[in-house]
């Protein structure tokens, strides 16, 4: 009984280490006999569901050969062409800008931001399917333009008229599809004109500046002269001027003098009168003494009517 079993024992031994052997063999023989892995001299592809890795020539040599295609395709990008309507208006008045973004073909770019900036101040809107986009403001401040005096008889009317050119902007800044791109345009703004009347008031008016340097300035209210000097050896040389704060030049008359025993001795019987606004009044002569600058103007003032 034992010997049979024994015998069987040995016998379903030798079976199971036939069976191993086989597989084993099996297993080397296609390690041995099948296709080579790779020749020393031809280039391997790698591939995954990730990268791409190409094996070189001198791989065998240098681990470094192995390279992925870590760089980033390079994306081309959509120009883009945006504009913009100006806009005028009265002041605080309600206003919509519009402004439309575009690509080369001429199709619309949607659903992209832009920002206006108008007068300093910065308006975000996002561009519609037809590549519009609109952002409602109020018009800014319309600042003086113009300002128009007439005088009748002595009545001055004074008009004053308000209009303030912006130039504005409007911005795309791209992204990941499109370039960026931007473009200008100009909101006006206007305020109705104001007219206000003034009663003239006249007075006749006589001064005096004394010549001290080469340039002396007087003012006398809302009037100012200018006396310009030069001397070369014994002989003076003046140039006289007039202006005031409602016009450039003014009309006047002159004279020079110097004072003996406290009285005023004039250089001249004549006073030189102005022909025109623009006028300066020469003087050439020689003296020791102090000389003195007479001036008679029409001095003019304004009192508003209510």
């Amino acid at each position: 009984m034992f010997s049979d079993n024994l015998k069987r024992g040995v016998i379903i031994f030798g079976l199971l280490f036939i069976l191993l052997a086989t597989v084993s063999m099996v297993s080397a023989s296609d390690n041995i006999t099948g296709e080579p892995i790779a020749e020393a001299d031809e280039p391997v592809e790698l591939t995954s569901d990730d990268n791409e890795f190409v094996l070189t020539e001198d791989a065998a040599n240098d681990s470094s050969a192995v390279s992925g295609n870590s760089t980033p395709t390079t994306v081309t990008k959509e120009k883009t062409k945006i504009t913009a309507k100006s806009v005028s208006g009265k002041q605080g008045k309600k206003v919509k800008l519009t402004a439309t973004v575009k690509i080369s073909s001429n199709a619309p770019v949607k659903n992209v931001k832009v920002v206006f900036k108008v007068n300093g101040k910065k308006y975000t809107a996002t561009t519609n399917a037809n590549g519009v986009a609109t952002k409602t403001i109020k018009f800014p401040t319309a600042k003086v333009f113009k300002t128009k005096m007439k005088t009748k008889g002595k009545i001055m009317t004074k008009t004053t008229k308000y209009k303030t050119v912006y130039s504005c902007s409007v911005a795309f800044d791209g992204n990941d599809d499109y370039e960026k791109s931007s473009a200008t345009f100009k909101v006006t703004s206007k305020k109705k004109s104001t007219v206000k009347k003034y009663k003239v008031i006249k007075k006749k008016k006589t001064v005096s500046i004394p010549v001290k340097k080469k340039t002396n300035i007087k003012k006398f209210g809302n009037y100012a002269f200018i006396v310009a000097h030069e001397k070369s050896g014994t002989t003076h040389y003046l140039a006289v001027g007039g202006t005031s704060k409602y016009s450039e030049f003014i009309k006047f008359s002159s004279n020079i003098y110097a004072k003996s025993h406290g009285k005023k001795v004039y250089a001249f019987k004549k006073w030189l009168k102005s022909k025109k606004k623009d006028d300066m009044h020469q003087y050439q002569y020689q003296s020791t003494n102090k000389v003195y600058v007479a001036i008679k103007y029409t001095e003019i003032s304004y009192k508003k009517i209510k």
